[in-house]
């Protein structure tokens, strides 16, 4: 047992120390329970020592006559998406479906001394969703987190970050966490951040039923964004974990890990730097934690059942999917050792809806925002070539009035706020996927086609860069009878005009008569550029990226490899004012080809055009 009679340092080195502190859970989380959060500084040293707080006494453990069972609900990536409002659907609960199991696990072992539920989010619990309007835009002050105000409620225990949720920087992050969370965040590997100071914690200890819970939060330092005056700084998951692990582990019947590292390294969807969850598990001792519950990389884990894949080096790992699809379960029983005895995931809209819930909780705040999701931008004109379908079936194929559109009013607008930018180029990564024509367009519609708070890069960039950039976009044109898969095809504003020369070998694809604004590449090579595009761009095309390098022996160019600042400006943000000044999306305001690409045939002498072939 700890208590607060344990010696204190007076000193003022608190190195290698965590303190004890007592704090007041959710009160609509575990029933009875008590919350002892560790403070102090994990990663400048290994912990030494944990040390309590005035009076502050963490209770031992009691010894179990019978199994314990503690059921883990979880999900991770939800990124806002409590319920969903997109057409022609229209209203389509989520998050109230989870409310409905969570109310009804809860319910079954309240009066039972061997059984309780923990539930807890990855991470990622914002950006991606119409309601992120309500977090405040340049027209509209902050009204509400709908996710963390919807996690209380509906007695969440615990969460951790993920690296959306610092995409509108760290002093409107923590705005939400201070006005709508009634449970705790964990994030042992955070610091340097002031704005999020005192506002988490590197571990929790919950207390109930005579079982001692310990939770460790990480976040991955993957596609993070330093925007001005959010700096913090996010160290390696791998050594936090071996300077915590050794002193928690006695404390604790059951310790887990809070992860938004991602599955592992080689993990496609996002960005996973330093350590994922499988190459984190294989670092500690075997079983060194009895689960890891994980976040960042959008996999569907232990769907039918722990399956001995997610098993490493004797640690469960778990994850729940994304944007609400899943709620997952885990089952750890003590006898009296902790393991994990079942796994699972929930589809939750085979769910039932709780209604109460959603009557009492998130219409009243659906009601206060329809004034801002139902502010109109104008009106898309009915130009077919703006359709999803014209845009899903030749938006990487040839140029595109849609993409003309944004990549113009990109300029214009990054102009208009002081940035002397010579172009624009985005991919379909960044770009809507298409509209539906020739009807009013809402700013809850506009959120819906860019899910994301994407930022504007700056790149600069020489001419000689230029026309390697765009003899390796040439490459990734979507060519006659393949699959769409996501290449990184970049469409640009007017300034450039070029051809595409197409060949039956990928490699042979080439680009002609480039003019950037009027003037023939070839007489610009050693200018320079400043260039905006998307601090995303190309995410979605890493897996072709590595296809190419590999089985097609291309080197694909990578902008990456140049100075660039990310700004504070959003792209849908900027666009939205785009299109509300000029009273939709429309051919008048830019929506229309122009010529600044052409798609040639390559001629060979004998006046034989190449057909297009299936390709790689």
């Amino acid at each position: 047992m700890l208590n607060g009679r344990d010696p204190v340092p007076g000193s003022a080195d608190t190195t290698g120390i965590l303190r004890l502190v007592e704090a007041g859970p959710n009160p609509q989380g575990i029933a009875g329970s008590r919350l002892f959060l560790l403070t102090g500084d994990p990663i400048s040293a290994p912990i030494k020592r944990i040390v309590p707080g005035q009076g502050v006494v963490l209770p031992g453990s009691e010894p179990k006559k019978e199994p314990f069972r503690l059921k883990v609900l979880h999900f991770n990536d939800l990124h806002g998406h409590v319920s969903r409002l997109s057409k022609p659907d229209g209203y389509q609960p989520i998050f109230s479906r989870m409310v409905w199991k969570i109310k009804q696990l809860r319910r079954s072992c309240r009066y039972d001394r061997n059984a309780e539920v923990v539930v807890m989010s990855a991470g990622d619990d914002m950006i991606g969703s119409v309601f992120d309007i309500l977090l405040g835009d340049r027209e509209s002050p902050y009204l509400i987190h709908a996710g963390y105000h919807c996690y209380s409620a509906a007695g969440l225990d615990v969460a951790g970050f993920g690296n959306h949720d610092f995409d509108m920087g760290t002093t409107l992050l923590a705005r939400a966490v201070e006005s709508e969370a009634r449970f705790p965040f964990l994030c042992a590997n955070l610091s340097g951040s002031a704005a999020l100071s005192g506002k988490y914690y590197p571990v929790g200890i919950w207390v109930f039923k005579g079982i001692r819970l310990g939770v460790i939060g990480l976040i991955t330092p993957g596609q993070m964004r330093n925007r001005k005056g959010s700096e913090y700084h996010i160290a390696n998951p791998v050594k936090i974990m071996k300077h915590i692990l050794p002193s928690l582990r006695p404390l604790c019947d059951i310790v887990i890990v809070l992860s938004h590292l991602g599955k592992d390294l080689g993990s496609r969807f996002a960005e996973v730097r330093d350590a994922g969850d499988f190459e984190l598990a294989e670092s500690l001792p075997f079983g060194g934690v009895d689960l890891i519950v994980g976040g960042h990389t959008h996999n569907e884990i232990n769907e039918h059942g722990l399956s001995p894949d997610s098993v490493v080096n004797g640690i469960p790992i778990v994850q729940a999917g994304a944007g609400g699809r899943f709620l997952g379960e885990v089952d750890i029983t003590l006898r009296p050792k902790a393991a994990v005895t079942g796994a699972r995931l929930f589809f939750t809209p085979d769910l039932a809806v709780d209604i109460g819930f959603e009557d009492k909780v998130i219409k009243p705040f659906l009601k206060k925002s329809k004034a801002y999701l139902n502010r109109e931008l104008g009106r898309v004109d009915k130009i077919l070539e703006l359709s999803v379908e014209a845009f899903q079936d030749r938006g990487a194929a040839e140029e595109s009035a849609l993409a003309n559109f944004i990549t113009d009013a990109l300029v214009k607008q990054y102009r208009a706020e002081g940035y002397d930018v010579d172009f624009c180029l985005l991919d379909g990564s960044c770009l809507p996927t298409g509209f539906k024509v020739g009807g009013e367009l809402t700013l809850a519609d506009w959120y819906d086609l860019l899910p994301y708070a994407d930022n504007i890069r700056l790149y600069r960039i020489t001419g000689r860069h230029l026309a390697a950039l765009l003899e390796d976009n040439a490459r990734r044109i979507d060519l006659e009878g393949e699959d769409n898969v996501p290449r990184g095809f970049a469409h640009f504003s007017s300034e450039i005009r070029y051809k595409i020369v197409l060949s039956p070998i990928r490699s042979d694809l080439a680009v002609k008569d480039v003019l950037v604004k009027g003037r023939p590449l070839n007489q610009l090579l050693k200018q320079e550029f400043l260039i905006a595009t998307s601090n995303f761009f190309r995410g979605m095309a890493r897996s072709w990226e590595e296809y190419a390098a590999g089985e097609l022996q291309l080197n694909p160019y990578s902008l990456k490899s140049s100075d660039y600042i990310d700004t504070d400006s959003y792209l849908r943000e900027l666009l939205a004012a785009y299109i509300s000044d000029h009273g939709g999306v429309t051919g008048e305001g830019g929506a229309r080809r122009d010529g600044r690409l052409k798609v040639c045939l390559k001629t060979y002498p004998d006046g034989f055009q190449w057909r297009q072939l299936r390709c790689g």
